[in-house]
């Protein structure tokens, strides 16, 4: 299968479908979509079929200073099921955190990555944010891959802006692929991915690898990408059409920028063919509650219906999405 990134303009009509057509040296093939554009979703930055599985390492740079290991980060706990428990606000204080050796950083923090033996690295994106009153983007941010001495400076090659409750900003993304085909796993750390100037209130970062494994079934992985605010009267839908065939198990990991730590965040994935209520929660195994920890990698397991939706609710202001990393599998 043939991935085709597709440019859409402003004025493009919605709901139509369009057609394709790919020709070399004679040979020529076409194609035409179930469906068209569509006002609400997330760009696919990155899509591949195989034997694949992801990778989702990334840590927060401002908060209360972590306890244990020197990459003790903030990542969500993995459930199947919806989590009700009734637990204290994860709010934390805004401090710097700098956890490395190198007095010329301001911020830093590592996350150990932990690639499947023998995989081929397919893809690799970086993406790091932040939030605050009066917060200019940082369009570089520093990295230490496994092993370097040093760090090296990267640039991003799209910066994302949206207005918060608590003030601006923005998500950044560079793709790291030859990078982390070079370094592999072990220990990353990234730095000063802040802002240029502003009152800082949440900043943090998340490496995303796509990674081919023979142990696994035959599948597909999609890495969605939106920089979006999800508040207590504004949710976020993403449509998953076309991903899989029906009834295929899908994982969902998650990155969200949560400088709140709140608790009221829930993910879903529906199925848009069914009958029901809108904000009604479908059974336990399709969601959960999402986004208790600030720079939160949540996942949720789910099969995946005819016409299926990830939706993201909270019940307060200031959840940013960010990315969704989605993989399906075949049953056989």
């Amino acid at each position: 299968m043939i991935f085709l990134r597709v440019a859409v303009a402003a004025d493009a009509p919605t709901g139509r479908p369009f057609a394709v057509r790919v020709g070399a040296k004679g040979l020529a093939t076409s194609a035409r979509s179930a469906g068209g554009v569509r006002e609400v979703g997330a760009a696919a930055r990155f899509a591949a079929d195989g034997r694949l599985t992801t990778r989702v390492a990334g840590n927060t740079l401002v908060g209360a200073p972590a306890s244990g290991a020197p990459c003790a980060g903030t990542r969500g706990r993995v459930a199947d099921t919806a989590d009700t428990a009734d637990t204290a606000d994860t709010a934390a204080m805004v401090l710097p955190i700098d956890r490395d050796d190198d007095p010329s950083t301001r911020t830093s923090s590592c996350a150990t990555l932990d690639l499947p033996a023998g995989g081929e690295v397919l893809w690799a994106g970086l993406y790091w944010s932040g939030f605050g009153r009066g917060v200019v983007p940082s369009g570089d941010v520093r990295v230490r891959p496994p092993g370097a001495r040093s760090y090296t400076t990267l640039h991003a090659t799209e910066v994302a802006r949206h207005v918060l409750p608590e003030g601006a900003g923005y998500q950044a993304f560079a793709d790291v692929t030859s990078l982390v085909r070079t370094a592999g796993s072990g220990r990353w750390w990234v730095a000063d991915a802040v802002a240029r100037r502003g009152s800082l209130g949440h900043a943090g970062w998340s490496l995303v690898t796509v990674v081919t494994d023979p142990r696994q079934p035959y599948g597909r992985t999609v890495v969605l990408d939106t920089a979006a605010v999800v508040g207590k009267d504004k949710a976020l839908s993403i449509p998953l059409d076309g991903l899989a065939p029906v009834a295929a198990p899908a994982r969902i990991d998650l990155i969200l920028w949560n400088g709140e730590g709140g608790r009221d965040g829930y993910a879903v994935v529906r199925d848009r063919s069914l009958p029901g209520e809108p904000g009604r929660r479908p059974g336990k195994e399709h969601g959960r509650v999402t986004g208790r920890t600030p720079g939160a990698v949540d996942t949720l397991h789910a099969l995946l219906g005819r016409r299926p939706v990830l939706h993201l609710t909270t019940k307060r202001e200031g959840l940013h999405f960010g990315v969704a990393v989605v993989t399906t599998y075949s049953w056989s």
